[in-house]
């Protein structure tokens, strides 16, 4: 915590304390805000206010909770703290400058293309395609799935070969990891091994490129061997930190300051 103008400023962390995400950032923030807790915030005077305080933020890091039922109290609350970081500029976060609602993976696959970037033979479609392919939602959210065509509109890529990797960018920091599995989708594997691993700086360079294109300043970025495959804005870090014992957590907070 630091005083500014008489005030104290907090480095503050949103979300809920059972995503395991959120506990491991725990130790190196001020102050932890729950996202079910109720919060005012004057318009007029620029006040937000939690348990009868008003919250001063210097930093900021928030996740919305993805492991419990959403409700409207979580809901409303996690666009409420939206609205107020891009009322108040001077807050320190991540991808301020990000503002897709919108799904957009197609778009990031041709801006990972443009960058010097290989990707999948890959069509947004019913198709169907010839060749080993797998389909995943457009939107997200769903797992992917062997096959080649769709019953709706979706992803429809020729199946990549290789390593599970991942690349993660903080600031300027970054992590690399690879994922060892024998599921078409690791997360659907309980047994996946995560190492740290090494991406060229070439890679890094390239998937930065992509990155800022965007306005991320923390993102993850997956690859099959060296085939992109997408970028996430709000990537599940917990059990890669354990990996790396802690570091990627404490890199979070440090390039807030």
């Amino acid at each position: 915590m630091q005083e500014k103008g008489g005030k104290f400023m907090s480095f503050v962390l949103f979300g809920q304390m059972q995503d395991p995400n959120i506990a491991s950032l725990r130790p190196y923030f001020d102050l932890f805000l729950d996202q079910e807790a109720d919060y005012t915030w004057d318009l007029n005077t620029n006040i937000l206010v939690q348990g009868g305080e008003p919250v001063t933020i210097s930093g900021f890091f928030g996740r919305a909770n993805v492991f419990s039922e959403n409700t409207h109290q979580r809901y409303n609350n996690w666009y409420l703290m939206v609205n107020y970081l891009k009322s108040n500029p001077e807050i320190a976060c991540y991808n301020r400058n990000y503002d897709h609602i919108t799904p957009i993976k197609a778009a990031n696959l041709r801006r990972a293309l443009a960058a010097g970037l290989k990707i999948p033979r890959t069509i947004i479609g019913k198709g169907p395609i010839d060749g080993d392919c797998i389909v995943k939602p457009l939107t997200g959210g769903l797992h992917c799935q062997s096959g080649n065509e769709s019953l709706y509109t979706g992803i429809i890529q020729h199946r990549m070969k290789g390593t599970n990797r991942r690349l993660f960018l903080i600031g300027e920091q970054h992590f690399g990891f690879k994922l060892e599995t024998t599921e078409l989708d690791y997360r659907d594997d309980p047994h996946t091994k995560v190492s740290s691993h090494y991406f060229s700086p070439d890679m890094v360079n390239k998937v930065r490129t992509v990155a800022r294109g965007l306005g991320l300043t923390f993102c993850a970025a997956d690859f099959m061997g060296d085939v992109f495959l997408e970028i996430n804005s709000g990537p599940m870090f917990a059990a890669f930190n354990n990996v790396v014992g802690g570091a990627l957590a404490k890199a979070i907070y440090t390039e807030l300051k």
